[in-house]
């Protein structure tokens, strides 16, 4: 079988990307020929310089003239028309979160080959336009056309069926992760002592409650001041930053800004506690952080906050510390917990690597995927 993974462009870093590469690796680990395609470059036109084992990269803006690189939907047009020649009866043709006028021209290939595509945020999650409605309603005739669709929380795959999507063709695909990029800094930092919190992703109110992340370290930090919080990502820095002086622990809240997908396992490994105070929000209720499966690959306690999925596979004081979101002074007694017992904390930790192995695990989820495409 060979399956063609098709997205935008490569970010780095960029969950998305990461997410992209593990289904890739992941495939080609269950047997298949795997090739994943970029359409167009992004701003930097960065590429994907080391080919995960087993699959065939192809930056397909490379040899863009002048007017492609310079408009965006022609070198798309021209990347679409050189994937169509690459593409054979019988394979698999995974549109990856695409644009509905990347969807659009693959499913030219339908009844040739399988159209799968996936839906990773609930699409309203941003606001209910008119515009959004009618781009939602556009996308679902395609979808509707699609022979499978991957979603990544069970509410979310409800709503896809209560638009009209046919159950027997959606699929929940967990979070997953490549756990071998992790395991290493794990080892090396296993038994070692940072006094360190740390929290990677968009640094934002709306979506991950990074600022109801800093107002509990602010309550934990008066208790505990040896501690420091470490934020990885971009996003509204400044903005987090004077709301870290507002709490008072400016000084003790570090941000690195945006970093490399390689330097993440070192940087969450060098942190005693992984944190996430996601709030209640519809993007919550429906999504599930992809960054999960990174902080449990630390094999660092993580706090969390019980928001749409997350309950169905972590459990307070079995394997992480679960709080009711929008309650930071819950977060930071949780947080006041875990530091104050850290070898039991520990203990609940490595309850939850093995949902590493079976629920989070990449090539379980995609080897039953490959025998509902055969």
């Amino acid at each position: 079988m060979t399956v063609h993974l098709v997205t935008r462009k490569f970010e780095d870093p960029a969950a998305f990307v990461t997410r992209m590469i593990t289904y890739a690796k992941g495939f080609a680990a269950c047997g298949a020929r795997v090739h994943l395609h970029f359409l167009m470059p992004n701003s930097s036109r960065l590429r994907l310089e080391n080919a995960p084992e087993g699959v065939t990269v192809h930056h397909l803006w490379e040899n863009d003239g002048f007017l492609s690189r310079k408009i965006r939907v022609l070198s798309r047009g021209s990347s679409l028309r050189k994937l169509d020649r690459m593409i054979m009866g019988g394979d698999v043709i995974f549109a990856y979160n695409e644009e509905r006028a990347v969807l659009r021209h693959l499913l030219r290939h339908r009844g040739r080959a399988t159209i799968i595509t996936e839906a990773g945020e609930h699409p309203f999650y941003g606001g209910a336009s008119l515009g959004k409605r009618l781009a939602l309603r556009d996308r679902m005739r395609m979808i509707l056309k699609t022979d499978l669709l991957l979603t990544v929380s069970q509410s979310l795959a409800a709503y896809f069926t209560g638009l009209g999507m046919d159950a027997s063709k959606v699929r929940v695909i967990n979070t997953f992760v490549d756990r071998d990029r992790f395991r290493p800094w794990a080892e090396k930092c296993r038994g070692r002592r940072f006094y360190t919190i740390a929290y990677c992703g968009t640094v934002s109110r709306h979506k991950d409650g990074v600022d109801d992340l800093i107002r509990a370290f602010g309550i934990f930090h008066r208790t505990h001041p040896e501690w420091r919080l470490k934020i990885i990502g971009r996003g509204e820095i400044s903005r987090m930053q004077d709301f870290a002086r507002q709490e008072g622990v400016a000084e003790f809240v570090d941000f690195t800004g945006g970093m490399p997908s390689a330097r993440m396992p070192e940087l969450l490994c060098q942190a005693d506690i992984c944190a996430l105070a996601r709030p209640s929000s519809l993007q919550a209720t429906h999504g599930f952080p992809s960054k999960l499966g990174e902080y449990i690959s630390t094999e660092r306690p993580c706090v969390i906050t019980d928001v749409g999925d997350i309950g169905l596979f972590l459990k307070d004081g079995e394997t992480a510390s679960v709080v009711p979101p929008d309650n930071p002074e819950a977060f930071a007694s949780a947080l006041c917990r875990v530091a104050d017992d850290y070898d039991a904390a520990l203990e609940v930790a490595g309850n939850a690597t093995r949902l590493l192995e079976y629920e989070f695990s990449a090539e379980e989820q995609i080897r039953q995927l490959l025998k509902d495409i055969e």
